[in-house]
């Protein structure tokens, strides 16, 4: 429910019929998520979304979720704005340690900077994770239970003392901008790799996509790198379709 809340929402205020009430606030997002006028790369929508949602200031002193909670411009009930505000207030964006992970076994995640944990529903598991693997991820906490908001495939596995120092130390402010610039798009070197019987490379060093398949063809990646190969940025309204379409796709996969 959380999440689906999640996509609705920015769903809303990405869609072209609202682009006369937002289609500025999500222009200047997108600027200030990637300091520049030019075109954000396809992969990196999935962490602006995270970012428009939940570290971007919307309003002075307000994200998006907490906007939406409170100012209610999607009329929604009073158990979806108490989701929205549970899901504001409580959320937790880090480098997690994958302690267990199965088909029939609760997924727990161990916080790398501070050692806290959380335990997913036994129905909501992390696609394509290993006991023993570093993820970034989004957490958002909804009636006392934890849920998965964002997983953008960015993770590394076996990592070293000196990794994990790293990843303590090193990121006072840590957010999905910070992984976008920082580690993605600083194109972070792989080190120790090795292959394993079935020839997967198993790393240790930061990397995007970890042991995660990256979906080069789905609607937004589509319809970025048309725009690019004709020299332009996506209009607000074939960003928000690609958004939506991609959304479809989705919710297609899990039925």
């Amino acid at each position: 429910m959380a999440y689906a809340l999640l996509e609705k929402t920015l769903d809303y205020f990405l869609h072209p019929q609202n682009s006369w009430l937002y289609g500025q606030d999500v222009h200047r997002a997108m600027t200030a998520f990637s300091g520049s006028p030019d075109p954000l790369p396809e992969h990196g929508f999935d962490f602006f979304l995270d970012w428009f949602g939940f570290d971007f200031q919307f309003r002075p002193g307000q994200n998006l979720l907490r906007y939406a909670s409170e100012s209610n411009p999607m009329q929604l009930g009073d158990d979806d704005l108490a989701t929205l505000r549970e899901i504001s207030n409580n959320n937790r964006y880090d480098f997690f340690e994958v302690m267990s992970s199965g088909k029939h076994v609760p997924t727990e995640l161990k916080s790398v900077r501070d050692e806290s944990c959380y335990t997913l529903p036994a129905s909501e598991r992390i696609r394509k994770v290993r006991v023993g693997e570093v993820i970034v991820c989004r957490l958002g906490k909804m009636r006392d239970a934890w849920h998965l908001m964002m997983d953008q495939g960015v993770g590394m596995y076996r990592p070293r003392a000196k990794d994990r120092r790293h990843m303590r130390k090193d990121f006072p402010v840590f957010n999905s901008q910070v992984v976008w610039r920082e580690i993605v798009s600083a194109n972070a070197v792989l080190l120790d790799a090795e292959a394993t019987a079935d020839g997967e490379m198993l790393v240790s060093g930061f990397a995007p996509g970890g042991s995660h398949k990256e979906d080069d063809d789905c609607a937004i990646c589509q319809a970025m790198r048309k725009a690019k190969a004709e020299g332009r940025q996506l209009t607000h309204e074939e960003l928000t379709d690609a958004f939506a379409d991609a959304n479809r796709e989705k919710n297609k996969e899990r039925h």
